[in-house]
């Protein structure tokens, strides 16, 4: 995770350096790539480290965050235009707490709740984006 961590934040960082970077005041373009790819490699640095200092352990390879994260924001893509902004949060949160293998149902229904609160709030009330709270398109 380190490595891929450095990896990544090198590229990120490579590719923003290739734009104008500014200065502080008059920020260019590959400003907030370049600092948020040296952010990633200093923190896949620190992983890495971490990761040489702890002794052997037994790695055993749990796929359920790996297949319900993606899948939860593949669903949101799919669902957000279909079924509108409420039922999408709701549905994406479901999948995305098949992630945790302690998670409730009781819990996992309040953060629904609460989400669907919160994103409907900020992003259709403040932000005024015309997203449908519930739409039955097929």
């Amino acid at each position: 995770a380190g490595l891929f961590c450095v990896l990544l934040g090198a590229f990120v960082a490579w590719r923003g350096y290739g734009y104008s970077i500014g200065t502080l005041s008059n920020v260019g373009p590959g400003f907030f790539p370049f600092v948020l790819g040296s952010i990633l490699v200093l923190c896949g640095l620190g992983v890495g480290a971490q990761a040489l200092r702890v002794p052997d352990v037994s790695v055993s390879m749990n796929l359920r965050p790996y297949l319900a994260i993606p899948g939860a924001i593949i669903l949101f893509a799919l669902t957000i235009n279909r079924l509108g902004v409420i039922p999408a949060v709701v549905l994406t949160t479901v999948v995305a707490s098949l992630a945790d293998r302690d998670s409730t149902v009781r819990g996992t229904l309040l953060l629904a709740v609460g989400l669907v609160v919160l994103v409907y709030g900020i992003f259709v009330m403040i932000l005024r984006i015309p997203l449908d709270p519930i739409a039955w398109r097929f």
